[in-house]
């Protein structure tokens, strides 16, 4: 029994001894080749929308809220300055 199951196998053991390990290597390559294809775009896309100073879209905020612009430090006045 054991014997007619290792001769099925044969078939399949010559076919895959005929797969071309090139063909095998250029197919893994080209994958690595795509996914970091994407990945640079994804990143390069992020970094266009974050972390980018957007005067205008901060003046559209403002101007929707209706508030009056205040500064985020208030600052002290200075002395009041007096003759001698």
């Amino acid at each position: 029994v054991f014997a007619s199951g290792v001769q099925n196998l044969k078939p399949l053991v010559k076919i895959l001894q005929e797969v071309n390990v090139s063909a095998l290597l250029v197919s893994v390559l080209w994958l690595v080749a795509l996914v970091m294809l994407v990945m640079s775009c994804i990143l390069h896309k992020r970094r266009q929308t974050e972390g980018t100073y957007q005067p205008s879209a901060e003046e559209r905020k403002q101007a929707e809220s209706g508030k009056p612009e205040r500064p985020a430090l208030t600052l002290p006045l200075p002395k009041e300055e007096r003759l001698i």
